[in-house]
């Protein structure tokens, strides 16, 4: 059996210049038939490019390359979980970016 998420999809969002390697989010997967500790996460080499995820621990974080929001102010991607049996399972996720809050002095 393939690994399965235990969400379809995660949602997460990252204030406008967050620095690289914060977390954004924790994905998880079970598998009947192997392990926990067996299950690695993974993205495309795109995805990539902006997030980086925890192999072992599935911790979802900003990546080297931050996004502009206002030409990417949401990001749709896919995180995939695979056992030793190269069974692999799939689950989006959604990552919101916003502006800083402004903060107005009376």
């Amino acid at each position: 059996n393939a690994p399965v998420f235990t969400q379809l999809r995660y949602d997460g969002s990252v204030v406008e210049g967050t620095p690289a390697n914060k977390i954004i989010l924790t994905v998880s997967a079970t598998d009947v038939d192997s392990p926990s500790e067996s299950i690695s996460y993974s993205l495309d080499q795109l995805d990539e490019m902006y997030f980086t995820i925890g192999s072992k621990t599935g911790e979802l974080r900003t990546g080297q390359i931050l996004l502009d929001r206002e030409k990417t102010p949401v990001l749709y991607f896919d995180v995939k979980a695979s056992d030793e049996k190269k069974m692999t399972g799939v689950a989006g996720i959604k990552v919101g970016y916003h502006g800083r809050a402004s903060i107005r002095l009376f």
